[in-house]
């Protein structure tokens, strides 16, 4: 079996090490849709030691050679509840929930009463449940979250937030301390494990224009514990890639030079094309998740693969691999999804 035909460690390794590799280009995602894998296998997925095995044989079946799978650590159920609304995607799961932003820990008290995650209790139970049925050269991406995306999305949300960072520094210090430690925790206990080839963490930072938060409190909140996580993942002689929401281009070489990141995931074109981000980055750290989320959902399939052809000229070959610029979500035609990766397995650098 040639590389191209299965699973291949050493073509992942070659992406996170930023290296070129003379192969066909990998493929990574952060996160596809249950939705999505149900309808490419034509089955339920299952549960347990069954869903493991059905991870493995839809990444397999599509050329992946790393499969991400959650981790964290152990927390009591704070009850945050989500807004709910029908789900109208092609996919649908009936109903789509997102996070309500308005916080819950705005005080002192709030925060003493909290049920924080015990970072003495990684929880590795679903990476470890993955490793047992992988088959040779196939790999975990352990993934993480980090700081800044739950404080502003449930825990404080964003006008508390906001507000805390002038009237009551030292809480945005302890919340954002109660969400790092367990995250450092969990992403360095799953970089110990043999399978793990690369520790994931999601944190959002910002929207289309930049920062959530300016580059100064970033640093000073938030930024500090990705440098902490990352030092952990490296520690354990794994490599650390950041997936990251929003136009980062003000503070990239924080992320680079001051938390050490080896990979960057999730662009979009309305701020941060791939291509111009590989030009102004590409040299320090390696690239994933290019493929614009708008032209995956809305363009026809013939237009996406035009356009994957176009991104794979710009940037394969050398620490990238090909992805959606966020997650396959369940409001991509399958198509399209499909189409972008026959045109990534025809596509070899210099070909």
């Amino acid at each position: 079996m040639s590389e191209d035909d299965g699973p291949c460690q050493e073509r992942f390794e070659s992406f996170l090490r930023n290296e070129e590799w003379p192969g066909r280009v990998p493929f990574f995602e952060i996160g596809i849709d249950g939705e999505i894998q149900r309808e490419v296998l034509g089955r339920e997925l299952g549960r347990g030691e069954d869903l493991y095995r059905s991870l493995v044989e839809f990444y397999g079946k599509l050329g992946y050679d790393a499969i991400p799978m959650g981790c964290g650590c152990h927390q009591e159920d704070p009850h945050l509840e989500s807004k709910m609304t029908d789900d109208t995607a092609i996919l649908s799961r009936g109903q789509r929930s997102w996070a309500p932003m308005d916080g819950v820990v705005k005080t002192r008290g709030d925060y003493e009463d909290f049920p924080w995650a015990d970072p003495d209790r990684p929880q590795l139970d679903r990476v470890e449940g993955l490793s047992r049925v992988l088959p040779e050269g196939m790999k975990v991406v352990a993934v993480t979250t980090n700081v800044l995306e739950p404080v502003a999305e449930r825990i404080m949300g964003v006008k508390n937030l906001s507000r805390a960072l002038y009237r009551d520094p030292e809480l945005v210090r302890d919340v954002c301390a109660r969400l790092g430690e367990p995250s450092v925790a969990a992403a360095r206990a799953a970089a110990a494990l043999d399978d793990v080839v690369a520790v994931g963490v999601c944190d959002d930072f910002g929207y289309r224009s930049g920062t959530l938060l300016s580059p100064k409190h970033l640093k000073e909140y938030v930024l500090r514990w990705h440098r902490k996580l990352v030092r952990g993942v490296h520690g354990e002689g794994k490599p650390a890639i950041l997936h990251s929401c929003g136009n980062l281009q003000g503070v990239m070489d924080e992320v680079i030079d001051y938390c050490g990141y080896d990979v960057k995931h999730a662009f979009e074109d309305s701020h941060t094309p791939m291509p111009m981000a590989k030009e102004l980055w590409g040299d320090r750290i390696a690239l994933c998740g290019g493929i614009d989320m708008d032209t995956l959902a809305r363009r026809s399939e013939a237009e996406v693969r035009a356009y994957v052809r176009d991104q794979l000229d710009a940037c394969g070959g050398k620490g990238y691999a090909l992805g959606a610029g966020n997650s396959v979500a369940n409001y991509i035609p399958v198509e399209n999804y499909l189409g972008m990766l026959d045109e990534g397995r025809k596509y070899h650098p210099g070909g």
